[in-house]
This record gives C-alpha cells, sequence and structure tokens, in this order.
C-alpha cells in the first residue's frame, strides 16, 4: 500500500488496529474505516500471533487497501500499538480495537480537525455508544476512582478528561513519542490507556473528548473477562496504574477505601457471570491483585518502544 501524505487541508493519519483470533471483528473494524470519508488514511492491522487465519483473511478481501504486520509471538496491546507506531510516519494516529466500528461520515477528520486547532491536546476521544445504543463513555477519569465520563450534551463542547479509553482514540505522534509510547513493560494489557493518558497529562498535554462525535463499540456492557488472562491483567493493572501516579500514602488510602469494593464487585461478577469458569477466573483474578501488590512501581529503565 503506497504512502500518502498530508494534502491540501487533510492532514495524513495512520489507522493502527490491534487483533488477535478475532478475524470476523476486524474485518468489520477495517470496512467502517475504509467507509469513512477521510480519504488521506493508512490502515495498519497488527496481527498479535492470531492462529485463525486473520492475516490472510485481510490480504484477500483488502488487497492494496491496507497493511497487515503479524507479530510472531503474542506481544499484548500496548507493545502491538508501539509496533504500529514505529511502522507509521503520520502526525495523527488513530487507535482502534477490533471491535470497534466507526459510522459512515467524517470522525476521523472531525478528530484530526481538533487535534490541529488545539496544538496542546495529546489525544482526543469521541463517545462510545454499545450496540444497545447506550453510552459506554466519552473519555474517562482516573482520580479519586475510575470512571468513565457519559455527558448528557450532544454539543460541539471539547471536555478534559484523563485518559482516552482503548477503544478508539486519535493521538498527536510528536506527544507519544515524548513519552515513549504505550508502557508495554508495566502495562502490558489492560490500564495501558489509562497509564498513557496520566503520562501525557504529567507531561503537560491537555486529553480532550468529544461528545458530538460518534463510534461504537460491539459489545453490550463494560465489564467482559473471558479467560484466565484478562481476569489476571484486570487484578493486577488497575493496583499498578495507582501505585505508579499516586504518592505512597494517598495510594495507602485508594488502596483501603475506594478499591475494596472494586475488588467485592469483581469476585461476585465473575463468580455469578460466568458460573462453572467463575472458580478459575477468580484465582487468576486473585493471582493479578497479589502481583500488583508486590511489583514495585518503578518507570522503565529503558524506552517502551521495542
Amino acid at each position: 500500500m503506497a504512502s500518502v501524505s498530508d494534502e491540501g487541508d487533510q492532514f495524513c493519519v495512520d489507522v493502527v488496529i490491534v487483533t488477535h483470533n478475532r478475524c470476523k471483528l476486524v474485518l468489520g473494524c477495517v470496512k467502517s474505516v475504509l467507509s469513512d470519508g477521510y480519504e488521506n488514511k493508512n490502515i495498519i492491522v497488527i496481527d498479535d500471533a492470531s492462529v485463525d487465519g486473520t492475516a490472510e483473511r485481510l490480504r484477500a478481501a483488502f488487497p492494496n487497501q491496507i497493511r497487515v504486520i503479524v507479530n510472531a509471538r503474542v506481544q499484548f496491546l500496548a507493545a502491538s500499538r508501539n509496533r504500529g507506531m514505529t511502522n507509521t510516519g503520520a502526525r495523527y494516529l488513530l487507535c482502534m480495537d477490533d471491535d470497534c466500528v466507526i459510522p459512515n461520515g467524517n470522525v476521523i477528520q472531525e478528530l484530526a480537525r481538533v487535534l490541529e486547532k488545539k496544538r496542546n491536546v495529546a489525544a482526543i476521544a469521541p463517545a462510545v455508544h454499545y450496540t444497545n445504543g447506550k453510552m459506554a463513555c466519552c473519555g474517562a477519569r482516573v482520580f479519586p476512582v475510575y470512571r468513565p465520563m457519559r455527558p448528557r450534551l450532544d454539543k460541539r463542547l471539547l471536555l478534559t478528561c484523563d485518559y482516552v479509553p482503548g477503544t478508539i482514540g486519535m493521538y498527536r505522534r510528536e506527544a507519544l513519542e515524548k513519552v515513549n509510547g504505550w508502557d508495554r513493560i508495566r502495562f502490558p494489557f489492560q490500564a495501558e490507556d489509562a497509564d498513557l493518558g496520566l503520562r501525557l497529562k504529567e507531561a503537560g498535554y491537555e486529553i480532550v473528548c468529544a461528545p458530538w462525535i460518534k463510534a461504537t463499540h460491539l459489545k453490550t456492557g463494560i465489564v467482559d473477562i473471558p479467560n484466565n488472562e484478562r481476569a489476571y491483567y484486570a487484578g493486577m493493572s488497575r493496583i499498578m496504574l495507582y501505585k505508579s501516579h499516586l504518592t505512597k500514602t494517598a495510594y495507602t488510602t485508594w488502596l483501603m477505601v475506594a478499591n475494596a469494593p472494586v475488588i467485592m464487585f469483581y469476585v461476585l461478577f465473575l463468580m455469578c457471570h460466568y458460573r462453572m469458569r467463575g472458580t478459575s477466573l477468580l484465582r487468576s483474578y486473585i493471582r493479578g491483585l497479589s502481583a500488583g501488590l508486590l511489583l514495585k512501581a518503578k518507570p522503565p529503565r529503558r524506552s517502551c518502544i521495542p
């Protein structure tokens, strides 16, 4: 696929989509991006060592329209997004999960336009809706506790937030490079988006959300823990996030006051929702909690970008 460059008032945007063994979903995601009216874009799919024929299906379905990069082994989200970033060159990156679609229209142009006008904004999130029509989030807050933002307005008014949830968000390349991208060492999977947003804000940038720009997340609820791996990181990553970005006193208070109800929720959810697999998932979740409590929250000594 030939790369495109900035032309006129359309600035080149690289769309990076990470997928793993979800061929049908990523096909729909790519199709929705291609249908967007913004022409000056490159689409890069990072296949995180799928074994369901994802790469072959993508290349057959979209010849000369996208670029597919295959990880030799599973790298998880943070490392895969970093690989996508290092294999692109546009000033803006639109990062998407494979279960996200954008409606026909000008979502990419709307997001890029904000970044072009607001030079101190490092990332922007659209309003993400579930398939049942309910709003999942439009940006999110981390302090004092995690909470997705769901503004009750549809006006062209930018709202500040702490980070862009990983489902979909556009980033300024310059800002990503300044903070060394996603932290693949401490946050390989889950909370990698929150950690990135907080580090961007610590570097002096703003994070915003745009309620009038819409995308769809192909699920019906915010909690989804289908396997032991995800359960493990659900336990570990939240603790590591607050340990990394709070003072020791504030972290201890958060751990004892704010995180206790979260742990109880996950325990009940895993046991009641998954039933037969609940015990196994709960064990993985508890192992993740233990790992988060024991690990030191030191920043990586080397760049997170391979």
